[in-house]
């Protein structure tokens, strides 16, 4: 008697907890379509056409140009519009001092805000806004044999604002302008015929043109 008892409250435990795991998968199940349309991650790059401007503007501003690439991740909040993106790329941009090079590296996180509009069919358009943290990850200070040198930041911050068009909610298209929001630089420059030394503070501002796709 006492056996059978318990071997119905164990029937009757394994019933519930059949019922415990449908009602979680299901619950799991609906989760994991709107879990999927709400991130996307992907990878982007494209051209920095950056002018780094100067106090004394020493630098050449026809050849100031470089390139970013890295991952990113897009948020999005289901049928508002509106969504986030956050992404880690690897960013380089140079001068000419002169005759003198110059090549600034850093990884830099950009975190974004963006509102987004389906036009027709597959094409949508966003705009976006939000700040950039850059870390330097290459030289630190430049010297050259004159006595002219230069110093990077080891970190710097802009505002990006910008946007662009989504195509097959895949393939993005998109342009943005930093603002610049301290200095990523300072230098000194020597002049060899007078031997005068004239200092500057760097700040880098300018377009960023790209592209990303979305997996």
């Amino acid at each position: 008697m006492f056996v059978r008892k318990r071997l119905g409250n164990t029937k009757l435990c394994l019933s519930y907890m059949k019922r415990l795991i449908l009602i979680i998968t299901c619950f799991a199940l609906t989760l994991i379509v709107p879990a999927q349309s709400m991130f996307k991650f992907g990878v982007r790059g494209g051209l920095n056409l950056t002018q780094m401007n100067f106090s004394e503007n020493p630098f050449s501003k026809d050849n100031q140009a470089g390139f970013f690439v890295g991952p990113t991740l897009l948020i999005n909040i289901p049928a508002s519009g509106i969504g986030f993106d956050i992404s880690a790329i690897y960013d380089q941009r140079g001068g000419d001092v002169y005759d003198k090079s110059l090549t600034q590296k850093s990884i830099a996180i950009p975190v974004n805000i963006r509102f987004g509009l389906n036009l027709f069919g597959p094409l949508g358009i966003f705009v976006k806004g939000g700040p950039q943290f850059a870390f330097n990850v290459g030289d630190k200070e430049f010297d050259w044999l004159d006595g002219s040198q230069y110093q990077v930041a080891e970190s710097n911050l802009t505002l990006n604002v910008g946007g662009g068009f989504l195509i097959m909610k895949r393939f993005e298209i998109f342009g943005n302008y930093s603002i610049s929001c301290g200095r990523t630089g300072d230098g000194t420059w020597r002049n060899i015929l007078t031997g005068e030394e004239e200092t500057f503070r760097q700040d880098n501002k300018g377009w960023q043109l790209g592209a990303t796709w979305y997996f």
